[in-house]
């Protein structure tokens, strides 16, 4: 065969089986990403396809996953990965996951909680709710079960029943009072409560306003207030 024939007909070959080979990756239902088998989400219409999984009334937008249903598929979120059906997830893109929206049941019924890795752990905010809850409790993580809301620690798995939203309302907190909320384990180990740190605004004697620190303690699964800490003068302080 001629040499100058022959040199563009093995290019063209060439360039069919590099073709062939991505589109093969493409089309495999997992990727490499930093040495790690992580399964792809893909879309499709209004439903999400995660290896055998299919969630409908859900979507992704970059790293965020969108699960407006019940999802009866299980999501693991730790500091490290999202996983969906028991298995690390990524985007097409290769993008890992680290943020998704879902639905669970509360006390309250219904309600949309955005569970998202953050830089050395995990939090959750309600949509309409400007302040982020971060998980304050070493080597655990958030699973959603069955569309319930639960902390994974070590031995032990205890459900939310009470959104953060909530948790101001039966402390008495508003979004312009409280300087920081989070959620951390009793002593006894056997809840996980919410801590809300406020700067209360009253006034003393009835007459002179002032800021008082204010700071609940409320069990995320009853909504029972622990205890409320206060500084000693607040017996001299009514509400502005």
């Amino acid at each position: 065969m001629n040499v100058k024939i022959f040199i563009p007909l093995l290019l063209i070959s060439y360039v069919f089986a590099a073709n062939a080979a991505s589109i093969s990756a493409t089309n495999s239902a997992s990727m490499v990403v930093n040495n790690v088998n992580m399964t792809i989400v893909r879309p499709s219409l209004t439903s999400l396809i995660i290896g055998s999984a299919v969630i409908s009334n859900s979507s992704i937008t970059g790293s965020k996953l969108d699960i407006n249903s019940q999802s009866t598929v299980p999501i693991y979120v730790s500091s490290s990965f999202v996983y969906v059906n028991n298995t690390p997830v990524v985007s097409e893109e290769g993008a890992a996951i680290s943020e998704v929206m879902v639905n669970v049941f509360t006390n309250s019924g219904i309600s949309s909680i955005n569970i998202q890795k953050v830089q050395g752990g995990i939090s959750i905010t309600e949509p309409l709710l400007a302040l982020s809850v971060p998980l304050n409790i070493p080597d655990t993580n958030i699973l959603v079960s069955e569309s319930r809301l639960y902390v994974d620690m070590p031995g032990k798995r205890i459900e939310i029943n009470v959104m953060p939203s909530l948790a101001l309302t039966i402390s008495g907190a508003t979004n312009s009072s409280v300087t920081s909320i989070s959620l951390v384990k009793s002593i006894d180990n056997n809840s996980i409560n919410y801590v809300i740190d406020e700067d209360k605004l009253v006034k003393i004697l009835w007459l002179f306003p002032v800021k008082m620190n204010v700071v609940s303690t409320l069990d995320s699964g009853t909504g029972m207030i622990v205890r409320v800490d206060k500084p000693w003068w607040s017996i001299f302080a009514g509400a502005e």
